[in-house]
Order: structure tokens, then C-alpha cells, then sequence
């Protein structure tokens, strides 16, 4: 059994590998590997909105690629703004997930009209005028504007450096 060693030692090597495969790297996921910071939400879908816009995908011809981009890239800004699993959502879902969310409510009536315009062209295999395709890129870039996250001000701060001044 002394003699052995080696084995049970590769043994137990070939379990952990097992565990960190099925743990990890089976998912996608390693441990080892860097992960890059995202941005926040709000930058990365103006920065994938001007990416679109720079394709040209609907003046060329490519309308329903255009709107599948212009859906995704809402969908997951939706997804990671207000926590709503836009992405495996239907649009009607997505407006009914965001009707009581105060924060959408002044821009719900665009991202309706986005949506529906982007379904019609994917599924009915409608051709959208250039100003309907112009129309739905400023709505979405006017949703993800107004639905920015406003940066939280902290008045515990400033009523203390206001305490410290006043004590001078």
C-alpha cells in the first residue's frame, strides 16, 4: 500500500480537476482568468447605440438586423438598469414589467413604439421608412438618456463640512 502512494495522490489530483471542471470552466467561468470590469449600464448601451449607428445597417438594405440589434441592445440595457429579465421577455412583457417603474413612466409611450415597430419588421417582415428607422434610434437613445442613473449626492457630507466650517 506504501508502494502506492503515487496513485492515490493522482487520484485525489484527478477528483479536484473533476470538481473545478464541472464548477467552473463547464460554465464558462475560470477562476484564473481576469474578468473585465463592465461599464455601467448606462454607458455601455450609448457606447453599443453609436457602434450601431456607425454600421449603417438599415441603409443598407439590412432592416431587421438593425432592429434586432436596436432590441438587444435596449433589452440588455433593461436588464442590468432595472433588474427585468428583458432579454428572455416579450415586448408587451417588457412594457408591462416597466408600467409602475417611476423612473421609465415619461418614456415608456417610446420604448412601446420602438418595440413594436422592431416586431413588425422581424416578424411580419415589414419595410420601415428611413425616418421610422431614424425615429426608433433617437427613441432608444432618448430612453437610455432619461432613464440615466442620477449620481446620488451625499447631504451627510456636505452638512458636515458645512458643521466643520461654521465651528472655524
Amino acid at each position: 500500500v506504501t508502494d502506492l502512494w503515487w496513485l492515490w495522490a493522482l487520484l485525489v489530483m484527478a477528483a479536484l480537476a473533476l470538481v473545478a471542471y464541472f464548477k467552473w470552466w463547464r460554465k464558462g467561468k475560470n477562476p484564473l482568468k481576469r474578468s473585465k470590469k463592465r461599464q455601467p449600464p448606462y454607458e455601455e448601451a450609448i457606447s453599443r447605440l453609436r457602434w450601431l449607428k456607425q454600421q449603417q445597417l438599415w441603409e443598407k438594405g439590412r432592416d431587421k438586423d438593425y432592429y434586432t440589434a436596436l432590441t438587444d441592445i435596449l433589452r440588455e440595457y433593461i436588464d442590468r438598469r432595472f433588474g427585468v429579465n428583458a432579454v428572455e421577455m416579450t415586448s408587451s412583457e417588457i412594457i408591462d414589467a416597466l408600467k409602475h417603474n417611476s423612473e421609465t413612466q415619461l418614456v415608456n409611450d417610446q420604448l412601446s413604439e420602438i418595440l413594436a415597430v422592431a416586431d413588425f419588421v422581424k416578424f411580419a417582415s415589414q419595410r420601415p421608412l428611413a425616418d421610422d428607422n431614424e425615429r426608433s434610434f433617437q427613441r432608444a437613445v432618448n430612453f437610455v438618456n432619461a432613464t440615466k442613473p442620477q449620481p446620488v449626492t451625499d447631504n451627510n457630507k456636505t452638512s458636515k463640512t458645512n458643521n466643520k466650517e461654521g465651528k472655524k
